[in-house]
Order: C-alpha cells, then sequence, then structure tokens
C-alpha cells in the first residue's frame, strides 16, 4: 500500500479499501438473499409435501414422500445455518472485523 510522507494512506488507497469493502458486502447480501429464497422455496415444497401426507385418502403414505419431507427439512436446516453465519458475517464486516 502507498503511503505519503507521514505513513498514511493516500487517498487512492483508502477508495480501494472502500470499494473491497462494498464489494464483499455486496456478495455476502446477494448469498444471503440467494439462501433465503432457497429456503422459502424448500418451506413451499415441505408444505405440498406434509399435504400430500396428510390429507385424507385411503391409501397409505409412501416411503418416498417421507424422505422428500426428511430430505426438504435437512435442506431448511442446512439453508437456515447458512442464512445465520451470512449475517453474521455481515455484521462483522460492518463493524470492521
Amino acid at each position: 500500500m502507498a503511503q505519503n510522507q507521514n505513513n498514511q494512506p493516500t487517498a487512492t488507497d483508502n477508495v480501494k479499501k472502500g470499494l473491497e469493502f462494498a464489494a464483499e458486502l455486496t456478495r455476502l447480501k446477494f448469498k444471503l438473499s440467494q439462501a433465503k429464497n432457497k429456503r422459502k422455496n424448500a418451506y413451499t415444497r415441505l408444505g405440498e409435501l406434509s399435504y400430500t401426507k396428510y390429507r385424507p385418502r385411503t391409501t397409505d403414505v409412501t416411503e418416498d414422500i417421507e424422505n422428500a419431507i426428511a430430505a426438504e427439512v435437512a435442506e431448511i436446516t442446512n439453508l437456515t445455518h447458512e442464512i445465520v453465519e451470512l449475517e453474521l458475517r455481515i455484521k462483522l464486516l460492518k463493524a470492521g472485523a
């Protein structure tokens, strides 16, 4: 990093650092938005599967539906963890850590 005579970063360095911060923050917010959208879709799919499982009918619930429900629950759990991690990373980035 270039420094002036007083050992302080130049204006160009400050602008570059600001742009890098903004780019990283935007990247994290985009990933957060994607994860939240995926989780919303997973909840919708879980609702559809649950309806199929519990609606009144005369046949037994197939193992495929049970497996699909378990997969959706696992996906929601993973996405929730990812969302929490991304939110924490954004807070840390804003705090300058």
